[in-house]
């Protein structure tokens, strides 16, 4: 029986309301994008290490969204690795708000002030 990394549900359960309410993502750029705004990955690297993706892929669909503007701004890339940085738009994170669960409410998501919630009290 494979067990599931803590939080990993509610990550997917995010990815998908995502795509739900915006067609257009793909499940990666989604991924993308939920990762970015829940402080689980800001950058191509990690956020593809996290996954198990192939980093020429999470660059092709992080580019498909930096040239929308819409949702991630462009930190920084590293010229030798093409490694990207990035941080979700304000609109990104306003149109994402309705979404999602409160982050306090998920278990192993940083609280407000930036202890790891593991569920306790």
């Amino acid at each position: 029986m494979t067990e599931t990394a803590p939080g990993s549900e509610q990550f997917m359960d995010l990815v998908s309301r995502l795509i739900t309410a915006q067609p257009e993502l793909t499940p990666i750029q989604a991924g993308i994008i939920v990762a970015a705004q829940q402080n689980i990955a800001h950058d191509s690297r990690t956020f593809a290490r996290l996954l198990g993706l192939a980093h020429a892929l999470v660059l092709r669909e992080l580019n498909v969204l930096l040239q929308s503007g819409d949702a991630i701004e462009l930190v920084k890339r590293d010229d030798r690795t093409l490694r990207t940085f990035y941080t979700p738009t304000v609109a990104a994170n306003d149109a994402f708000l309705p979404l999602s669960k409160s982050t306090s409410d998920l278990p192993g998501a940083p609280s407000h002030n930036g202890c790891v919630n593991n569920g306790l009290p």
